[in-house]
């Protein structure tokens, strides 16, 4: 939406591969499942989850959690990344939503038996 366009051009964040060591890249793609797994409850499967779609936050901001998770001492008091580019999401609960039919992303990141089918 045009509003979440706005929120995200206004943070200052880097691509996952610019990560500054291990622990960071591991709870920069853990936020990403996280934002994936938000969607995922409120109905929508973002269909293009990839390395491009997950960006750092530059300077992690105190952020409260949409959802509770119970992972112990995760960092979860900040939002280190998130998931980006959900213009290829689809509702997943809906078989007769208009994308739930089609498939899409991005190839390296597809499984085979969906790229075959």
């Amino acid at each position: 939406s045009r509003s979440s366009k706005k929120v995200e051009s206004r943070v200052q964040r880097r691509i996952l591969t610019a990560t500054r060591g291990s622990k960071e890249l591991v709870l920069g793609v853990t936020h990403a499942m996280l934002d994936h797994w938000v969607l995922f409850e409120i109905g929508w499967l973002h269909r293009d989850a990839s390395i491009g779609n997950v960006l750092l936050m530059v300077d992690p901001k105190a952020r409260r959690s949409a959802t509770a998770f119970n992972l112990g001492e995760l960092y979860m008091n900040e939002c280190i990344a998130f998931i980006i580019d959900g213009n290829l999401a689809g509702k997943w609960n809906d078989i007769n939503h208009e994308r739930a039919q089609q498939h899409s992303g991005t190839p390296s990141f597809m499984s085979l038996d969906l790229i075959n089918s």
